[in-house]
């Protein structure tokens, strides 16, 4: 089952009964590391036990602004 930007706001209903999920975060977002939490905390609460966050090969390069966004999100991921 596909989710959007409409399930924002009840994310944890729309993943209700789904087995996994898989979290792409717009480019560029401002807070991305917020977004990707947002999430998780619904999958938690939904009770999805796996997931996949799709990032970049490697979020070490600092000039490109949004590796930044993507790095600080993978370390919101490992802490979940």
């Amino acid at each position: 089952m596909a989710t959007g930007r409409a399930d924002w706001d009840d994310l944890a209903g729309a993943l209700d009964g789904c087995g996994a999920a898989y979290v792409v975060a717009p480019n560029f977002h401002p807070d991305e590391a917020g977004y990707v939490a947002h999430a998780l905390a619904a999958r938690g609460e939904a009770g999805v036990r796996r997931v996949v966050y799709h990032s970049v090969a490697s979020p070490d390069v600092p000039v490109m602004r949004h590796h930044v966004g993507k790095a600080e999100a993978e370390d919101v991921v490992r802490r979940s």
